[in-house]
């Protein structure tokens, strides 16, 4: 793979020199240029032919955001560096069309993988297929769905599918712990914004763990955002389809609007239980009620999170109970899985060719079958027809 010619600018020494420390030995681009003034970089872009831009705004931000929305369409992707807590920048980087906006000081570790993702891109033909929404819900609280959304979009990222996971508890969602990371933005910025959405503004909220997986956190505050305008929901979901190849819903189980309005977008959901008679029980419920929310019964996969080391129930006691079989059970291993949560890791990363690592694997495989993405057996799999006959009916999202 080519590397991208990537030119560097900052009026501050200082953040000059620790850009340049960031991105040097990286064999994803090469580093043409480095300037110290906006006034040099134009000519300086043309000249190398440049494919990235990596800037940050000081004393002559006006300037410099004025030099990169001259380029327009066919000039190269950028990345901004620049005062968090300033929005009236931050909108303005969004107007211009920068790919990514990193609040200052930043880390490398944060620019590396902003890097990453833009050479992943780059390998995406423009006409692939949209992305698919998952939806994960817990039988009941307590039973892992959380941990099982967060392995589950880390194991598609594994599997050469770009993920990001949206995660909708909006009074106590906990995906931003579970994986280690600390965002500026998320959900509540969501609703906030006055004006349009676009994927522009959305890619500014999302946060990206290690792994390439992208992070769209709950409100960090407990009741910082108490509900969320459904049509910006469902129009948010709709364009991360665009750039992401599965967007994880972290589903709640208050059926409020939230819920039902992320229902009306998934491809498929993944009901959560544990192998006890209470998780069971409300199993039963959540399936009518996933049902009644006009989600097609082949649209929705059981998946048990075994974490009892024993008295468990039989397979033809859970069948009989359900009235229908487990689709998928994840093995036992509560030692790897406090792990990967305390350290914000991946079961790959952790505990890797453990049978729940395996299983999580798996787990990805038959969701990328399910969407039609990988094959067995050499035919491909369609979606079920009561889920193409909502989209045809909606019409919101085109073309799936």
């Amino acid at each position: 793979m080519e590397k991208m010619l990537t030119v560097v600018m900052s009026e501050d020494e200082k953040l000059r020199e620790e850009l340049v420390a960031a991105l040097e030995g990286s064999d994803l681009l090469e580093l043409c240029e480095i300037h110290t003034s906006p006034s040099e970089l134009q000519n300086s872009i043309w000249r190398v032919g440049a494919e990235l831009v990596i800037a940050t705004l000081g004393g002559e931000a006006d300037a410099t955001l004025s030099c990169l929305g001259d380029l327009g369409e066919r000039g190269p992707s950028v990345v901004l560096c620049g005062p968090g807590e300033s929005s009236e920048l931050l909108l303005r980087a969004m107007r211009i069309g920068v790919r990514d906006y990193i609040p200052l000081p930043f880390e490398g570790s944060d620019l590396r993988n902003v890097v990453k993702r833009l050479s992943a891109e780059r390998e995406v033909p423009e006409a692939r297929q949209r992305g698919f929404v998952i939806g994960v819900m817990g039988a009941k609280g307590g039973v892992g769905a959380t941990m099982v959304a967060c392995q589950l979009a880390n194991a598609l990222q594994g599997r050469g599918s770009q993920s990001v996971i949206v995660d909708l508890n909006l009074n106590d969602g906990d995906v931003a712990l579970y994986n280690d990371v600390s965002p500026t933005h998320g959900m509540a910025d969501l609703d906030r914004e006055g004006g349009e959405i676009d994927g522009t503004f959305l890619k500014s909220l999302i946060k990206y763990h290690a792994s390439g997986v992208g992070i769209m956190a709950a409100p960090m505050q407990p009741f910082a955002l108490s509900r969320l305008s459904s049509s910006k929901l469902q129009y948010a979901l709709g364009l991360l389809r665009d750039f992401n190849h599965f967007v994880v819903v972290d589903l709640p189980r208050d059926w409020g609007d939230a819920c039902l309005a992320a229902l009306e977008a998934v491809d498929q959901v993944m009901l959560i239980t544990s192998l006890d008679v209470p998780s069971l029980a409300h199993s039963k419920i959540q399936l009518r009620q996933i049902e009644r929310a006009g989600v097609a019964r082949s649209d929705v996969q059981i998946v048990a999170n075994d974490r009892s080391p024993s008295g468990k129930l039989g397979t033809r006691d859970i069948r009989e109970f359900l009235g229908r079989r487990l689709d998928h059970r994840i093995p036992n291993d509560g030692g790897s899985v406090m792990e990967a949560i305390n350290t914000g890791r991946s079961l790959r990363d952790v505990a890797s060719g453990s049978r729940i690592q395996l299983s999580f694997d798996e787990l990805a495989r038959e969701t990328r079958i399910r969407c039609g993405i990988e094959k067995e057996g050499g035919a491909k799999q369609k979606r079920g027809m009561a889920r193409v006959r909502r989209l045809i009916s909606r019409g919101r999202y085109g073309t799936a």
